[in-house]
């Protein structure tokens, strides 16, 4: 695929996944405009970047100031050919301790700020006809897990969500897909693992690299994904079958 001439919307691109996206995809050549809620680390990211890239400094809990992105965008003169949700809150806390901000934060980040993006995304003057949408999900959507319970549920919500906003937009060869993750070599993986040091027996394949994540999205995002819509694709390295 030609990436020279594409343009992509990614949040959650200062760091993790978003980042690798960002990086795999300007290495091909397209634009991106990365979204991240830490001043330092947005700028950081965007000098590692080729020339011509930007960054948008935004707190995606502001979900009634969302359409300020694309407002900056259209400033810009852009017009995306896809997008792609990589910010996420991830708490993980029993339901004794549950925490009501908490909770709402990581359902404004993972779940409401996906719908208000792509309410803006969609409309004919942001985004190119056959544009592509894909969102991080994760196998504890699907998956009962200790101390998820809040992330599960906001991922599940995500999940249908996807499935929804592939037939409304439809009309318009616009493709909504996820990627359902397991364990993925990032900053919180690790983390998880000095907690739990047997966390990885869970994954028979071994821990995701993030190289292989964006690949997985690149090829979503690219022509050879042109007849998936609605599509929640697994990459759990064996998770499921092993405890199964």
């Amino acid at each position: 695929m030609d990436w020279g001439n594409k343009t992509y919307l990614i949040t959650g691109g200062t760091s993790g996944i978003g980042l690798q996206v960002a990086t795999d995809l300007a290495t091909k050549g397209a634009k991106v405009v990365i979204v991240g809620s830490n001043p330092t680390k947005l700028e950081h990211a965007v000098s590692q970047l080729p020339t011509g890239n930007h960054g948008i400094c935004f707190d995606l809990r502001k979900l009634n100031k969302i359409g300020d992105i694309f407002a900056q965008c259209a400033e810009w003169g852009i017009v995306f050919d896809g997008m792609v949700h990589c910010a996420g809150i991830s708490p993980l806390m029993l339901v004794r301790d549950n925490d009501v901000q908490t909770m709402l934060d990581a359902f404004a980040v993972n779940y409401f700020s996906f719908v208000e993006l792509v309410k803006y995304f969609q409309q004919e003057m942001t985004s190119a006809s056959a544009a592509s949408i894909v969102a991080i999900s994760s196998i504890t959507a699907s998956q009962a897990s200790n101390r998820q319970s809040v992330y599960g549920s906001s991922k599940a919500a995500l999940e249908e969500t996807v499935r929804c906003l592939a037939k409304e937009l439809m009309l318009r060869h616009i493709r909504v897909n996820a990627v359902a993750l397991g364990a993925v070599q990032t900053k919180l993986y690790k983390k998880l693992e000095c907690e739990n040091t047997s966390l990885g027996n869970r994954y028979p394949l071994g821990v995701i690299p993030l190289e292989e994540v964006s690949g997985l999205i690149l090829q979503l995002l690219s022509d050879d994904a042109a007849y998936m819509t609605g599509s929640i694709l697994k990459m759990d390295a064996g998770h499921d079958v092993w405890l199964r």
